[in-house]
């Protein structure tokens, strides 16, 4: 790696939708979905949200007046400033 240059840490799906599309902090997404913290982290460590929170993420978005893609549950989209599995 070139001096001055940081590579960016990947990122999983539930933290792509958590941080970049509803800009919620861990404490208030856990809050929204009715889960503790813990169990947000864990989510987002093993890169999957269950399908039962899908409901609820996509109506937390349209709250916010973002859209979300049904991929992006399964797969972190190519967008600038985003990092990479």
């Amino acid at each position: 790696m070139s001096k001055g240059k940081v590579k960016a840490r990947p990122i999983s799906p539930p933290q792509f939708l958590r941080q970049h599309i509803l800009r919620m902090t861990t404490m208030e997404f856990s809050e929204a979905l009715g889960v503790s913290r813990p169990v947000v982290s864990n989510y987002e460590e093993r890169g999957r949200l269950p399908l039962a929170h899908y409901a609820r993420v996509m109506q937390l978005a349209k709250e916010r007046g973002k859209k979300i893609k049904l991929v992006w549950f399964e797969k972190v989209p190519w967008d600038k400033g985003v990092p990479r599995e």
